[in-house]
Order: C-alpha cells, then sequence, then structure tokens
C-alpha cells in the first residue's frame, strides 16, 4: 500500500479489539493508519462474553464511540459452583460483563473500510532506518513509520523480533462456550442474577491425555 499523504503512517498488524484500540488513537492524534487482518470474516462472532472494566468504556467514549446500559450487565460478584451445585467461594468484585460483538463491531463500524484490510497474513517484518516494511503472504508489501505488533497469542511479529519468548502451556484447560439458561441444572443456592458463576465442566479429562501444545 503506497501512502496516502505526509501523516506519519502506522501500520496495525491485527484487527481484533486491541488493533483496533490501537488504530483509532493513532487516528485521534493524526496519524495515517492501515490495519492488516489474517482473516477474511467478521470477527464480531469470534468470542463469547468479555469482561470489561470503566476504563475500557472510557476510551470506547474517547474516541467518539456512544456507551450505555446496553452494553452489557453489571456484576457485583462472583460465585464458585461445585460439582453439586454448593456454593465452594464467593467474591465481590464488580464489573460489568458484555459481549464480544459489543465491543468488537462499533470499533470496527468506526474505522473507516479503507483503513481496514482482511486477508492479510503477515510474513515477515523488515525494520529500515526511518521506517519499517511489512511483508504479507501474497506478495504485497506496505510501508510505514510505525509497527504496532496486535496479532494475538501467536504473533508473528512476536516470533521474528523476540524468538525466546515463547507461549507456555499453563497446566490447565479451559472450555468457553455458550448455552441456555435452560438448559443448566438449578443450584443449591441460587445466586444473584448480578454475580458471575463459575460451574465445573460434566466430564473429567486428565492432563495426561490432552494433545501437546
Amino acid at each position: 500500500m503506497e501512502r496516502k499523504s505526509s501523516q506519519p503512517r502506522a501500520l496495525v498488524i491485527g484487527g481484533s479489539v486491541g488493533g483496533l484500540f490501537a488504530a483509532h488513537l493513532l487516528r485521534s492524534i493524526g496519524w495515517d493508519v492501515a490495519v492488516f487482518e489474517r482473516a477474511t470474516c467478521d470477527l464480531g462472532d469470534r468470542g463469547t462474553g468479555i469482561g470489561t472494566r470503566e476504563e475500557l468504556f472510557a476510551v470506547m467514549r474517547r474516541i467518539g464511540l456512544r456507551t450505555d446500559a446496553s452494553i452489557g450487565l453489571d456484576v457485583l460478584g462472583r460465585i464458585e459452583l461445585g460439582r453439586d451445585g454448593g456454593i465452594l467461594h464467593e467474591l465481590p468484585v464488580s464489573a460489568i460483563t458484555s459481549a464480544w460483538s459489543r465491543i468488537w463491531r462499533p470499533l470496527r463500524q468506526a474505522l473507516p473500510d479503507d483503513c481496514y484490510i482482511g486477508g492479510k497474513a503477515l510474513i515477515r517484518v523488515e525494520p529500515h532506518a526511518g521506517h519499517v516494511t511489512a511483508v504479507f503472504d501474497d506478495g504485497s508489501l506496505a510501508t510505514g513509520d510505525l509497527l504496532v505488533a496486535a496479532d494475538g497469542l501467536r504473533s508473528t511479529v512476536r516470533t521474528q523480533l523476540l524468538p525466546e519468548i515463547k507461549p507456555r502451556y499453563a497446566g490447565y484447560v479451559a472450555w468457553r462456550g455458550v448455552v441456555k439458561a435452560q438448559q443448566i441444572a438449578p443450584v443449591a443456592s441460587e445466586p444473584s442474577s448480578k454475580t458471575a458463576v463459575t460451574w465445573p465442566a460434566c466430564g473429567s479429562t486428565r492432563i495426561s491425555d490432552l494433545p501437546p501444545v
């Protein structure tokens, strides 16, 4: 992609929430920004629930996005349940539980389409004196004054520039999904509707049975 103007230019690698926040904030201080995302589809449905804080909404408002009560549900505490439905632990931590789509889609819709390029998988970064070039798998190049690595857990940028830093298996597995409330067995002590509940999986898996990560 050619430089559009004399503005400083930023290349943001990764078009998820972090990349979009970076893009909006850079644009707000006068940067020309291009976001490159390897996926070709809408990312709004990629996640389920997302825990948030007021600071996140403050940044959304700072970049001009409207937030109101419909963006999520107030959570006043957290409860961990045992397999029998009994309460194992309670923790009074306030937060707002939202949906991934309520965060990603407003950020994406507020960004001009010509600033967001999907289907661009980064191959490598080429640093130069005073600028940087991104090389993509389709053979195309993009040059900018700044490159923001927002390409996630298995970051291509990090792998190239900091190869000694690698994701390490923490010793446990968490499954995320969405179920209807009617499909969950009633608990022994009904928690408040403003409480986040952690429920154990019905089955169990031994660590030795899991494939290597």
